[in-house]
């Protein structure tokens, strides 16, 4: 599907876009991205790299987030429910 002329990202046409950070993550190895609603349009713009470790998660930090994130079966079947009949 072609993007629409007047839609842009970062003011540039979303496919342009998504090469130039295609090809400056290729460049830096990892990038991270900024997105942000501005009137109709979505901006995205890479954001500067720290050379300062934020946070480390040990293994079991991660298996405790991974645990903590699973909804309830009813949660899960109520959903479902929502989804089949289009309220969702």
């Amino acid at each position: 599907m072609q993007p629409s002329a007047d839609c842009t990202i970062a003011g540039s046409r979303p496919d342009h876009a998504a090469n130039r950070f295609q090809a400056q993550a290729r460049a830096e190895r990892r990038l991270l991205l900024e997105m942000q609603l501005v009137g109709d349009k979505i901006e995205i713009r890479p954001v500067a790299a720290t050379a300062q470790l934020l946070r480390e998660y040990t293994e079991a930090e991660i298996q405790q987030f991974l645990d903590e994130d699973k909804i309830s079966d009813e949660t899960a079947n109520a959903v479902r429910r929502l989804l089949a009949s289009g309220q969702l």
